[in-house]
């Protein structure tokens, strides 16, 4: 399936299909995995906020301040620093010079919902500061699916992806609840 911003439909892409593209990304997922302490590149998504204008990530760090910021280790393609906040819940931000990816792993709710909302918040207001000519960044979502496929996929807000994972969360915190009621049901 091909890529198609308007109307966001998804685009598939087998690893050995493309020519270096796919294997960056599966290198950069396994560096995101390791510093964040996922299982593998299939717990990690990646958010790219493109802005079709240049942000300084020296302001972006300077404003997150009160967060810990470190660089990060590894390889994602760029320069990448890791945030992490005061309840240890941590995202990669990775620089670009069409704006700002996001690297997070999916589980982490918390990540999710406060640091991405910051740190997009933050570079949005910077942004707009510097180029308010640019009013709207597009926003791809990126995470590798079944069998080492990298799933691609246009978004049209921050809120839909937030929605999803709280979505996620609430069926597998209903699928645990439904596997400990059958154990003790069972047990008794």
């Amino acid at each position: 399936m091909e890529w198609n911003s308007e109307n966001g439909v998804e685009r598939t892409v087998k690893m050995a299909e493309n020519t270096g593209r796919d294997k960056n990304f599966h290198e950069k997922f396994e560096s995101a995995s390791k510093e964040l302490n996922g299982n593998g590149i299939y717990d990690v998504e990646s958010l790219k906020f493109r802005s079709m204008s240049y942000y300084g990530y020296t302001d972006l760090l300077k404003q997150l301040k009160l967060l810990k910021v470190e660089k990060a280790k590894g390889n994602y393609q760029g320069m990448a620093w890791k945030i992490t906040e005061e309840n240890g819940h941590s995202i990669l931000i990775v620089e670009h010079e069409t704006g700002l990816e996001i690297l997070y792993v999916v589980g982490a709710i918390a990540s999710v919902t406060d640091l991405i909302w910051k740190v997009a918040s933050l570079w949005n207001r910077g942004r707009l500061r510097h180029f308010p000519e640019f009013e709207r960044f597009e926003m791809e979502r990126r995470r590798f699916g079944k069998n080492d496929l990298l799933i691609e996929e246009s978004i049209s807000s921050f809120e839909t992806v937030m929605f999803q994972h709280l979505l996620n969360m609430y069926e597998r915190l209903n699928e645990r609840v439904s596997l400990l009621e059958s154990k003790t049901y069972y047990n008794l």
